[in-house]
């Protein structure tokens, strides 16, 4: 009787390290994924900033209603604003 006591024991403590192992495999898989999303997502604040900010710039020409902006210039700004 103690000896399958003993032995259901030491199952039970083989099963739970094994589970730990799992758990902190998955954990690290996590930690990653989640670094690289945030790296991502902060790169695309970054985009959307400069989207934002070349859109300020061109409204404000456009307001302006100023004769030596060209077209050229204005779509420069646009194909500059896409790259950023």
């Amino acid at each position: 009787m103690i000896g399958i006591l003993i032995s259901l024991q030491i199952n039970n403590w083989n099963e739970a390290k094994k589970l730990n192992k799992e758990e902190l495999i998955i954990l690290t898989h996590l930690n990653e994924d989640f670094k690289e999303n945030k790296l991502m997502l902060e790169e695309t604040i970054n985009l959307e900033r400069n989207v934002i900010s070349h859109s300020k710039a061109l409204i404000n020409i456009l307001q302006t209603k100023n004769a030596d902006v060209s077209s050229d210039f204005v779509i420069n700004c646009v194909v500059k604003g896409a790259k950023s």
